[in-house]
């Protein structure tokens, strides 16, 4: 399950530079994942975080799937070993 502290660590390993890894940063990322319904992602102002023009990660994106864009990716992190993983990529 997402939380603080795996957000940073995952974001450190794919940005070692750790250049604008932040708290606010982390919050963005975490804060969606907590969200129960698509009710809830609406109170959060889930349409102007996907109208922003940025790239928008969401996990657990099937619960709000009808408030999501017609075209969107959907990425699965299958765990290989502890140092692998594979991503799938779908639209």
């Amino acid at each position: 399950a997402a939380n603080p502290k795996v957000i940073k660590k995952i974001l450190e390993q794919a940005y070692p530079s750790g250049k604008n890894i932040d708290k606010e940063l982390i919050e963005i990322l975490y804060k969606p994942s907590q969200r129960k319904n698509s009710k809830e992602a609406l109170d959060l102002g889930i349409y102007e975080y996907l109208s922003s023009g940025n790239w928008n990660f969401i996990e657990w994106g099937e619960k709000i799937q009808e408030l999501l864009p017609e075209e969107f990716t959907t990425v699965n992190i299958k765990v290989i070993s502890k140092e692998k993983r594979l991503l799938e990529l779908k639209q």
